[in-house]
């Protein structure tokens, strides 16, 4: 009987040994668990506060990016520059044609911050002329448009930015079915196009982007 006593309290003992050591492996699996998921929630939290910030910087950078307005006065014949928003100012800046129209930069003078435009019109001109067939019996108008790019430093927020973009000089063209006489233009304005990268070789864009333009008018 001793031995059969014995035999069972072994058992009972050898079972309690494996109930306490299941117990401890599943404490210890929980906490490696635990663990590893408080990892993961702090690497997914750095994630998301890292993106907020990025997309907070990148907003902030994008106000204080400047886009220019270009305002025709017909009369002075001249475009005047001015910022989309009231924070920028423009300090400096220089606008960039097509070289079949001028070649070279031309400045924005300041205080005014103005582009005359007087020999950009008769380029114009010239181009509307050579590109744009005369009908025998009636006159053709049309909106045409041609790439340029403004370079400027201005200041934003108390700190000086410098960007170069691409813009669209509009304009109506009017030719007239007489054959000698030069078609006429008229200066709309300007829109803008896209923000170039500060160390892009803006002539070569430009007169990319002038082909472009020139072979979709086929």
């Amino acid at each position: 009987m001793a031995s059969k006593k014995n035999g069972r309290k072994a058992k009972e003992n050898i079972q309690k040994t494996n109930n306490t050591e299941y117990i401890s492996l599943t404490i210890t699996g929980l906490s490696a668990f635990f663990a590893l998921l408080a990892v993961i929630i702090s690497i997914w939290s750095w994630n998301v506060s890292e993106r907020s910030y990025r997309l907070a910087e990148k907003q902030d950078l994008e106000k204080k990016t400047a886009i220019w307005i270009g305002e025709y006065y017909k009369d002075k014949k001249e475009i005047k520059f001015t910022s989309s928003a009231d924070e920028i100012k423009l300090q400096i800046g220089n606008v960039i044609f097509p070289k079949e129209m001028e070649k070279g930069k031309s400045y924005i003078q300041p205080p005014n911050f103005t582009y005359p435009t007087t020999l950009l019109e008769v380029s114009l001109s010239d181009y509307v002329n050579k590109s744009v067939p005369r009908s025998p019996d009636h006159i053709s108008v049309a909106e045409m448009h041609i790439p340029l790019v403004v370079q400027s430093q201005y200041i934003a927020a108390g700190n000086t930015y410098s960007v170069q973009s691409i813009y669209r000089l509009i304009f109506l063209s009017t030719v007239s079915h007489q054959e000698f006489k030069m078609p006429t233009v008229e200066i709309q304005g300007i829109i803008f196009n896209r923000h170039l990268d500060i160390n892009e070789d803006a002539a070569k864009v430009l007169e990319l982007e002038w082909k472009r333009i020139k072979s979709e008018a086929k």
